[in-house]
């Protein structure tokens, strides 16, 4: 008999707590869920899991970071231990909207950011390495 190993991924928040949580199932009992988060407002907006089956989740923080908003990037084991967690902003407003991972397990992670650029609302892309180093960022954008 073929037994089915998929996995699916639930990533959402709490309005209550303003955590953002993550968790896997195997079938319908969760493998793991976890919360992240602090005091504010705490979102993930994207998640991936590699060929190692490591979790990334990406979104944004009001916790956490430096400015208004941030960038927020997790990495999880296939067990649910959290294995980095990264910031990326400045004082203004910066989101993750989505995240994609390469064959090596690089991460990109795509959103907008008020912080870096123009001044105005502009898109990012981040790329970093399996172990959270960034490698490099790229911003679009013009003056309005």
């Amino acid at each position: 008999m073929k037994v089915n190993t998929a996995r699916i991924l639930f990533l959402g928040w709490l309005v209550l707590s303003l955590a953002s949580r993550v968790f896997a199932l195997d079938t319908i009992e969760p493998t793991w869920l976890r919360f992240w988060g602090g005091d504010e407002d705490d979102r993930g907006y994207g998640v991936a899991i590699d060929a190692r089956g490591n979790v990334y989740v990406a979104g944004s923080t009001r916790s956490f970071g430096t400015g208004a908003s941030d960038v927020f990037l997790l990495k999880y084991t296939p067990e649910g231990e959290i294995l980095w967690k990264k910031t990326w902003g400045e004082s203004e407003d910066d989101g993750a909207v989505g995240l994609a991972l390469d064959a090596r397990g690089n991460m990109y992670v795509a959103g907008s950011t008020v912080s870096v650029g123009t001044g105005t609302e502009d898109a990012f892309l981040l790329k970093y390495t399996p172990e959270g180093e960034l490698l490099w960022e790229r911003t679009w954008g013009g003056s309005k």
